[in-house]
Parts: structure tokens; sequence; C-alpha cells
């Protein structure tokens, strides 16, 4: 463990001397130091908030159906991705600069929730096999079982005739029953 943990220090510290060292020194009134990381970080932002916005914003209006999810989540995208922008260049002309990460943001929103809408994976509509073994039907078998047994325990106690064997007995039993049926 002491061994893995000092690993990890001796690479996060080379990291972070690699990175020092690549850092340009123009970058220092800018929101990120790299010139690749601005459109990779508003794609990954942008993404999953839309979603979550709009399922927020769905939830609080009371709308039900998925269009309004649809609607407001190309709305949230869009929206994001121009204040992303801003953040990053903190000038108003400067919101298209980053034109092509925003369509590709807009249009992985959009294939998700087409995805979701007309179930192209097949999720909503798969039905599995009918087994024997079902595990509904053995839970349901096993609930019946312990109410058995718990009932059985209740009229010993209620009769005096308190002994853990003959709960034992009776479990194995019903189980025994029940495995010859199957």
């Amino acid at each position: 463990m002491i061994t893995a943990a000092l690993v990890l220090i001796v690479l996060l510290l080379a990291a972070s001397i690699m990175l020092y060292r690549i850092y340009p020194s123009e970058s220092a009134g800018n929101a990120l130091a790299f010139k690749f990381t601005p459109p990779v970080f508003k794609v990954l932002i942008s993404i999953p908030t839309a979603v979550f916005i709009s399922l927020l914003v769905k939830s609080f209006i009371g709308a039900s159906g998925t269009k309004w999810i649809i609607i407001l989540s190309m709305l949230a995208i869009v929206l994001l991705c121009g204040l992303i922008e801003f953040i990053y260049w903190q000038d108003l002309k400067m919101l298209l600069k980053g034109w092509r990460s925003s369509v590709i943001a807009i249009g992985f929103v959009a294939v998700l929730l087409a995805v979701f809408q007309f179930d192209f994976t097949g999720y909503d509509t798969y039905l599995p096999k009918e087994e024997k073994n079902c595990p509904d039907r053995n839970a349901s078998r096993f609930v019946r079982i312990l109410f058995l047994v718990s009932l059985k325990t209740i009229l010993q106690r209620m009769t005096g005739k308190v002994s853990f064997f003959p709960m034992t007995l009776t479990f194995y039993t019903i189980l025994r029953n029940r495995e010859s049926k199957t």
C-alpha cells in the first residue's frame, strides 16, 4: 500500500513538472492555460449539464412527455455553449470562435435524446425468455416459507411448546417439498 502511494506521488510529481515546463507564460490571464483544452472541457461540461437542466426545468414546470425534454435540452445546450465560450474568452465578439465544439455538443445531445426517444438499443422493448426458475417465483415461494415458519413459531409460543428443532424441521420439509414439485 505504501509502495503504491509512493509510485503515485512520483508519477504526479513528474506530470506536474512536465506541465510546468510546457506551460505558456502568455496564458496567465486566460481561463485555461492550454489551447487544446477549451473545446474538450466545453463538450464534457455542456452535454450532461444540458440534459440535467432540461429534466430539472421539466419537473419544475410540471410538463409531461418527452417533447419538453428535447426542446429544453436543445435550448440549454445552445445557451451553455455560449456561456462557456464567454467564460473562456470574456468577449461577446468571440462567442462563435469555438463553433465546431458547439456543433459536436449539440449533435451529441441530439443523438443521445434520439436514442432515448426511439429506443434504438431495444432496452425498453426487451423481454427475457420465460424460465422455469424465475427469480420472482422463487422469491414469492421464499416469502411463503418464511410466513409459514413464523406462523408455526408463533403458534408454538402461544401453546408453550417452544423448540428450535421443530421450526428447523418444518423449514426443511417445506423446502424439500418445494424442490420435489419443481
